[in-house]
């Protein structure tokens, strides 16, 4: 299954991503421009009626509220440590998933924690942390689909039971 968003704000054009990067001196992984082209920032789809707590959602590059280079320019203002690391998603408690820039890491994404103000080490590439949220959707579609047949089997099995005891009261008389 690929990764979809939901209420991602409004398309970017080429020139948009070109800027973007041109921002950062041309530093910035494909993968990760491709699918800011695509989606633009967004939420993550909701599983079983709640946002997943490991990914609420994604920056956007242009446009909307809470752009990569609003957030990055904010967490720099207080952690000048964190140059040239992107937050480009979020969590449920609005922790940000960082894309490294630096050389000695090119690629790392990794997890800023506001509340230990420290990050840890999430994946290894942007595709490599996408991925992970890939498998994470398709856990739960199968764990709602092995749900689903359980409670069929239940009830399946409760109305053969009340089947059984109503023949066997009906035989009985």
């Amino acid at each position: 299954m690929a990764l979809v968003l939901e209420n991602s704000q409004q398309k970017l054009a080429y020139e948009d991503i070109i800027e973007f990067n041109r921002l950062f001196n041309e530093k910035i992984p494909s993968s990760f421009l491709d699918f800011f082209h695509e989606f633009n920032g967004g939420d993550f789809p909701k599983v079983n009626d709640h946002n997943c707590e490991y990914l609420s959602g994604f920056y956007s590059i242009k446009y909307g509220h809470s752009t990569i280079t609003r957030m990055y320019n904010e967490l720099l203002i207080e952690n000048p440590e964190l140059q040239l690391m992107l937050p480009f998603a979020y969590d449920h408690n609005l922790n940000s998933y960082l894309i490294s820039l630096k050389e000695e890491d090119y690629g790392t994404i990794y997890l800023w924690s506001n509340e230990e103000q420290g990050i840890a080490h999430v994946s290894n590439s942007f595709d490599d942390f996408i991925q992970l949220f890939d498998d994470l959707i398709d856990a739960v579609e199968i764990k709602k689909v092995s749900n689903n047949l359980k409670n069929r089997i239940v009830k399946t099995a409760i109305i053969v039971i009340a089947i059984f005891i109503a023949w066997y009261i009906f035989t009985k008389k």
